[in-house]
């Protein structure tokens, strides 16, 4: 900082000259003629910039604006000239005074240099009385044309007068042909509206049969679907058919209690629209009030707000509704006003929709129930038997790394006469449930019969279902389960343990094998696990007392 102080202090009073006053003898009328001097010219230089600055900026196309800038800089370059002369009576700063005076000098002569080619730019510029004397010319121009338009326009008026003379007769026939010719063109447009209408009739009763069409090919499709997903899919692809020009959406309740509905199939272009993936049931008003809604968009109409912001110019709403159940939601959307006939259609479509999934969401309940128990809400025997055939029978021996744990409740009986069928049931609700917990996703559980319960583990050696078998006994021994304000003994189960092998290569085999494991492990006092072909020793506690 010191440094910068130094400099500055050098550059504006160095050391080593004599200050221009001591060749005035520091006389001081003369260094007061040439200070007043001096800052006179400077200030009436800065001035006129000023001036010329103004000008220009208030008058509107001055000519050679470039030339007015550069005068005004030259001449502020001039002034500062002028101060620094003042400033050097006192401080002796003449490398700065040469230096202003430098920039004068590459100001002066580069605006000389750009005022050459100006001035015969200047000198093509029309004078004031050059401007006049064109501005009478013109004048007399307009004049003499002023005069010829209204000779033009006498000439025209006696022209239109014979003319109107001559029209006039021709204008009574004219009138009759245009009578006769009207009566025609009536007759001719009453015909072409008859057969306008007649012709509208039938391209809709065209369209409303390739439409019916449609919608009888989506019901028998939807009648031979396997499930909802497929369902789904035909939907989509076939509504498309019928409306066109449209988007779509259909949404489903993703249960009975549920308020949410999630999109499970879109059609159209919804690129230039805002994707849905889920809605609440109350955003919308076809679901509240049960009927087809058209959303007002614009107007001062009911909008669902699901569809807040959405381009299209009507989207309509038809709840999928089956004895008062809320199924789902069939929305429609256009970028233009559909006819009352396509809005028609669209419910038409909603309640096909409506009945074909209420059919397949039944007929899944129905096949769920079928391969479930009831009771713990595993799958059942029946469910076990196809799923052994269809994953085991068509498999290779390398294929075949599966393993299978059957378990069973010790003293069942006992705790069903102690503490009754209830406490029973309890039982194996628990247990149920600790298995689902605790296995992998991608193995089976099943109850086989009463309190056997089977759990098939597939990609698992025998040695590693042995080990998972033993894990999950000593988890249901610690199970504590209360029954009506008391906690049962503690429950035990034994288990037997066998795989796919040389011996045991069909699924009967297999299932035989494991049920004698288990037969073995009662043999060996319960609440242990044998497995076939792995040589262990069971690891069998005391029972506990029931």
């Amino acid at each position: 900082m010191d440094k910068l102080l130094d400099l500055w202090s050098n550059i504006i009073s160095p050391e080593g000259y004599m200050p221009h006053g001591h060749c005035y003898l520091w006389q001081t009328p003369l260094v007061w003629l040439h200070v007043t001097s001096d800052v006179l010219i400077g200030l009436a230089y800065f001035s006129i910039p000023l001036c010329l600055v103004y000008f220009v900026r208030r008058a509107e196309n001055v000519p050679f604006r470039g030339i007015f800038q550069l005068f005004s800089l030259f001449i502020i370059a001039c002034g500062l000239t002028h101060f620094a002369e003042v400033w050097t009576l006192w401080h002796p700063a003449y490398w700065l005074s040469g230096s202003l005076k430098a920039l004068t000098a590459v100001i002066s002569v580069y605006t000389s240099i750009k005022l050459v080619p100006t001035i015969p730019q200047a000198l093509s510029l029309k004078s004031p009385k050059t401007l006049q004397i064109l501005n009478e010319q013109l004048q007399n121009q307009i004049q003499e044309r002023t005069v010829a338009e209204a000779k033009i326009l006498t000439l025209n008026q006696q022209l239109e007068s014979r003319i109107e003379a001559r029209t006039l007769s021709l204008a009574e026939t004219n009138e009759r042909l245009t009578k006769e010719v009207a009566i025609r063109r009536r007759a001719e447009e009453s015909f072409q509206i008859a057969n306008n209408k007649l012709a509208d009739q039938l391209a809709q009763l065209e369209q409303f049969t390739a439409v019916q069409t449609c919608i009888s090919e989506l019901s028998e499709t939807l009648q031979i679907c396997h499930s909802l997903e497929e369902a789904f899919k035909v939907s989509a692809k076939l509504i498309k058919g019928i409306f066109p020009n449209c988007r779509g959406y259909i949404f489903m309740a993703r249960s009975v209690s549920s308020s949410q509905l999630d999109c499970v199939a879109k059609w159209g272009d919804q690129a230039i629209t805002k994707m849905i993936t889920s809605l609440e049931q109350q955003d919308c008003w076809g679901i509240r009030k049960s009927t087809p809604h058209i959303s007002d968009l614009e107007g001062a109409g009911l909008c669902c707000e699901h569809l807040q912001g959405s381009p299209a110019a009507m989207i309509i709403c038809v709840p999928l509704i089956i004895q008062g159940e809320v199924l789902g939601l069939f929305q429609l959307e256009s970028d233009k006003v559909l006819e009352p006939l396509t809005q028609g259609y669209a419910k038409n479509v909603a309640d096909q929709l409506a009945l074909s999934f209420k059919n397949l969401k039944l007929r899944g309940e129905l096949k769920i129930q079928s391969y479930s128990d009831p009771l713990t809400g595993l799958y059942n025997r029946r469910y076990l038997e196809i799923y052994l055939t269809q994953r085991f029978s068509g498999w290779t021996k390398e294929d075949r790394v599966a393993s299978l744990i059957l378990f069973d409740v010790d003293h069942f009986k006992m705790v069903n006469d102690t503490y009754g069928h209830d406490a029973g049931d309890l039982v194996l609700q628990y247990i149920a449930q600790f298995l689902k917990v605790n296995v992998r996703n991608i193995d089976l559980i099943c109850r086989y019969g009463g309190e056997e319960i089977l759990v098939v583990l597939p990609n698992a050696p025998l040695q590693q279902a042995y080990q998972r078998a033993e894990i999950l006994r000593q988890g249901i021994q610690q199970l504590k389960i209360r029954h009506e304000q008391q906690f049962l003994p503690s429950i035990t189960v034994s288990a037997g343990v066998a795989n796919f092998s040389d011996e045991l290569n069909t699924v009967t085999k297999v299932l035989k094998a494991v049920d004698q494991a288990l037969y073995q492990a009662k043999d060996e006092g319960r609440n242990c696990v044998i497995s076939v072909g792995l040589e262990v020793e069971a690891i069998a506690p005391k029972e506990s007392p029931h």
